[in-house]
Parts: structure tokens; sequence; C-alpha cells
């Protein structure tokens, strides 16, 4: 049986004091306060799995907050639609996504 393995590595690095970036791991995020991130995934390779890394805005304002509001939302839609048993869409993921962030800067005024 092939394996498929998936390692996300994530942190503040030398220059910043937060770490904006996040990601998605099949299921799995970081939380919000996390500076550094650590998670290995190993599942059978016919299958299907989501991932994804989203990137924060350089030390922009409220950078950490829409990475965070991107992958949770990503999380929740990944989980609805697998509940139901539903295809999932690359371009539904990400419209909910950017919806979720534009809501976010509208509510921060950013």
């Amino acid at each position: 049986m092939d394996m498929l393995q998936c390692v996300a590595l994530c942190s503040v690095g030398k220059e910043r004091t937060v770490n904006q970036d996040n990601l998605y791991l099949n299921g799995i995020c970081k939380s919000k306060n996390e500076d550094a991130f650590f998670e290995q995934d190993i599942q059978e390779a016919a299958g299907s799995y989501i991932y994804a890394v989203v990137d924060g805005m350089g030390g922009l304002c409220y950078g950490e907050d829409a990475a965070y509001t991107a992958v949770s939302e990503l999380k929740k839609y990944v989980d609805d639609e697998r509940k139901g048993n539903k295809m999932i869409s690359g371009r539904r993921a990400i419209q909910h996504m950017n919806q979720a962030v534009c809501i976010l800067g509208r509510e921060k005024k950013a």
C-alpha cells in the first residue's frame, strides 16, 4: 500500500514578533497565537486530502487574524461538505475563505 506523508512546519522566524502565517493540513490548522507549529500527517495515498498554506500580510495590521480566519473558514467548509458527503470544490472553498476575510476587514476597518 502506498502512503502519503505530509509535514508542515511554521515558525515566527528571526525578524517578526508574531507568526502571521497559517496552514491547513487535512483538518488541522495552527491556532491563532502559536508562534511555531509542527504537524505530520501520514495517510494512504489513495484518497482525497486538502492542504493549504495561508501567508500572512508581511507584518501589516490584522495579518494574523486574516490568515486564521481563512483557514478556519476552510476547515468549516470542508467539514460541512464531508458531513453531507458532498464533493469539495476548491473554487467554492476559496470563495468562502475570501468572503470571511473581506468581512473581517470591514469589521476591523482595515
